[in-house]
């Protein structure tokens, strides 16, 4: 959300900040510079005098800084331009332009009272009777300017002031910094969000062009400001506070009149459409104010209650520990330190691996000697002829080279019929008289 740079929010300092150099400067024609009395985005506000009636006026300098902008050059002559247009008594009246040393600066009268936002500090609440009749007099103030078809887009407690004729107070409408000329060209970017966040109609958080409706909608926030001490929105966040302007249905408090709550309720309908016209609430809050000039003031707001200090998060609890054993005198404690293991080689393969290599080798040869006569039998069956086995032993050797050339059956020979089976037992011989072409050969 981007606030436009021209929105001045000025609020009137009595004391000042410290005089500089320009006080008591001479500019324009016939203007003395006393002190500053506000400062804003765009300018510097002073109280002065003119020379010639000795009547004080205000002074507003542009920031030298800016004019090297030409947009917020434009809009500053522009105010002046929009301020003579509309002569109206609850406008600031603007008297004169012109250029001081490399700024410029504008001189409208000055008005005393301070703003309204310096009244709702002091007196947190506006009686409904007196707010309505404030608020009527702004109504008169935004017909006339959307008469002459300028749109305030910032309507807020900032930018009215307060004057005090006959013993009662008035109010003077200012800052049209950002206001928009509907028969103009836009000075500001196509689809820019304009204003003051707590004021803004819901079109305006979209960019939608800016119409007198939105205007209708900031009165009736400053209504319900008036009358209750806070606005009816608020939130932490822009993005929040536009979800609750979207939302709408603002919280009546007990005490608001009837006749107040339904003014407010037309002025914040969603639909710009819905929304009264600025001339219709001239004549409505006037009779509210009638109506109601007898009602009490609402109770200011209490203040936001501070949010408590979360918690500590809670340490991580550590796991008990067994409490160590006392000793008794039953164990023996050493303080001598135990003899250290020599070291063994990197790489170095255990000892105990060939530690005994003879039975290793022994069971080597069990094992390949069971090995080949399990396989010659095996062959031995299977085989249609009678097939000698001749088996060589020889005392155990470290060194064992098994060879077993074993003769392959022929591939067309067929497997002998039922038939012929017994024939074939009964001439097989004693194993030990057979003839063998597989062996077993045990070196030495």
């Amino acid at each position: 959300m981007d606030q436009d740079p021209t929105s001045s929010g000025v609020r009137a300092d009595p004391d000042g900040p410290a005089t500089p150099a320009r006080a008591g400067r001479c500019v324009g024609s016939s203007y003395i510079l006393l002190r500053p009395i506000g400062q804003g985005a765009t300018g510097t506000v002073w109280r002065g005098v003119e020379t010639g009636s000795n009547e004080p006026v205000a002074v507003k300098l542009l920031h030298e800084s800016l004019l090297r902008q030409p947009k917020l050059v434009t809009r500053f002559v522009q105010e002046r331009t929009i301020l003579l247009m509309l002569r109206h008594r609850n406008v600031v009246r603007v008297r004169d332009l012109f250029s001081v040393g490399e700024s410029l600066g504008l001189v409208m009268d000055l008005v005393t009272g301070g703003s309204l936002r310096d009244h709702l500090r002091e007196h947190r609440t506006v009686p409904p009777g007196e707010t309505a009749r404030l608020a009527a007099q702004l109504a008169a103030a935004l017909a006339e300017a959307h008469e002459l078809g300028v749109v305030h887009r910032d309507l807020k407690p900032d930018n009215v002031l307060l004057q005090i004729e006959n013993g009662r107070l008035e109010t003077r409408l200012t800052d049209f910094g950002i206001a928009r000329v509907l028969n103009m060209p836009a000075i500001t970017t196509p689809n820019a969000v304009v204003g003051t966040p707590h004021y803004m109609s819901p079109e305006a958080f979209h960019g939608a062009a800016a119409s007198p409706a939105a205007d209708v909608y900031a009165l009736g926030i400053l209504l319900y400001e008036m009358v209750t001490g806070r606005p009816p929105f608020d939130s932490d966040t822009v993005h929040g506070l536009m979800q609750r302007h979207l939302e709408g249905n603002p919280e009546r408090l007990p005490g608001i009149p009837d006749e107040l709550w339904a003014v407010i309720t037309s002025c914040l309908r969603a639909k710009p459409r819905l929304r009264p016209a600025a001339a219709e609430l001239v004549a409505s809050l006037s009779d509210v104010s009638r109506a109601v000039a007898d009602a009490a003031p609402l109770p200011p707001p209490k203040a936001p209650a501070p949010k408590p200090p979360a918690p500590p998060e809670p340490a991580e609890k550590a796991e008990p520990q067994p409490k160590p054993r006392a000793l008794s005198k039953a164990d023996h404690v050493s303080v001598i330190p135990m003899p250290r293991q020599p070291k063994q080689a990197r790489n170095k393969a255990p000892g105990w691996r060939w530690a005994r290599p003879w039975t290793v080798l022994s069971v080597l040869a069990g094992a390949m000697l069971a090995s080949g006569v399990a396989t010659t039998a095996w062959h031995v069956t299977r085989s249609g002829a009678a097939d000698d086995v001749t088996v060589i032993a020889a005392s155990p050797a470290p060194i064992i080279r098994p060879s077993l050339p074993v003769r392959s059956r022929p591939a067309t020979q067929v497997a002998p019929t039922a038939a012929a089976a017994p024939e074939r037992v009964a001439k097989a011989e004693p194993v030990g008289e057979r003839k063998t072409t597989a062996y077993i050969q045990i070196l030495i």
